[in-house]
């Protein structure tokens, strides 16, 4: 996941996990969709609620 600003210069370059733990802080309704989309992503598959939870 990149994150631009207006100019298209990279301000960030987040992995799907990082970004997801991000969205985590962010709302405290994000959890269960951010763990659904960690955990159907055949990367992040293995990571259980738990641990996304604990992170």
């Amino acid at each position: 996941m990149l994150i631009m600003d207006e100019d298209n210069a990279t301000l960030y370059n987040l992995t799907a996990e990082q970004a997801a733990l991000g969205a985590c802080l962010m709302s405290e309704h994000a959890l269960d969709e951010v763990t659904d989309i960690i955990t159907s992503s055949s990367d992040f598959g293995y990571i259980r609620h738990q641990f996304v939870y604990e992170a």
